[in-house]
């Protein structure tokens, strides 16, 4: 598995987004039998699970670079790592489990308890190897180069603040479970660090517009 993620890492990514979505799929529907509870929009929630995981692919990969060998929890690169790997954790669950936007204090455990336990342990035990990863991104313009590049380092908190927003402050008609979920990925993926190289730029952009189309899919055909 490792040498085919080496050797061919946007077919790695559509494969993973296709792995987890078909877990997604068989929890909500052959586990709802065990937890007594059958999860709403099955369908959309697949969807939404294959874009978060395609989205958030180069999202991770560029924070995972950043960090490095290095563990050193000074480093704000070794906490914005642990913060996506968390974020897309509490995605998964929150797709899978959500209930709705009445059950705050369910989605805010789900999000704030088991994203940031997975995310820290995750920036701790994750090994270093970027071997592939150096010949897709463009490691010498990293998005912190730019003149706004100040904004990926607290992206993180504003999307946290942005997310809460939406849920606290509702409009009188309420959100749509729909797009929640949409906001929810697209906040998320808004910032990776590396743009690809040059070279062979549309075959590695193309997983991230599987993403976008899928994104839109869930927001458009789930009504």
């Amino acid at each position: 598995m490792k040498r085919f993620r080496v050797s061919h890492p946007n077919e790695f990514a559509i494969l993973v987004s296709l792995f987890t979505a078909a877990f997604g799929y068989f929890f909500m529907t052959a586990g709802s039998s065990f937890l007594g509870t059958v999860s709403t929009a099955v369908w959309m929630r697949v969807v939404y699970l294959a874009a978060a995981s395609l989205l958030m692919f180069d999202v991770i990969e560029g924070a995972y670079i950043a960090r490095g060998q290095s563990r050193n929890t000074r480093s704000p690169h070794f906490w914005i790592y642990a913060f996506y790997m968390g974020y897309f954790w509490a995605l998964l669950m929150i797709l899978m489990f959500w209930e709705g936007i009445e059950n705050k204090r369910s989605l805010l455990i789900q999000w704030g308890l088991t994203g940031a336990a997975f995310g820290i342990s995750m920036a701790f035990l994750t090994s270093h190897d970027d071997s592939n990863l150096s010949d897709r991104f463009d490691l010498e313009k990293p998005a912190t180069g730019h003149a706004l590049g100040s904004i990926y380092y607290i992206w993180p908190i504003l999307l946290i603040l942005l997310i809460t927003g939406l849920i606290a402050f509702p409009p009188t008609q309420g959100w749509g479970e729909n797009y929640l979920m949409f906001q929810m990925i697209l906040l998320g993926s808004l910032m990776p660090l590396y743009g690809y190289k040059k070279d062979n730029f549309w075959r590695n952009l193309y997983p991230r517009m599987i993403g976008i189309t899928l994104l839109l899919i869930g927001l458009l055909a789930f009504r």
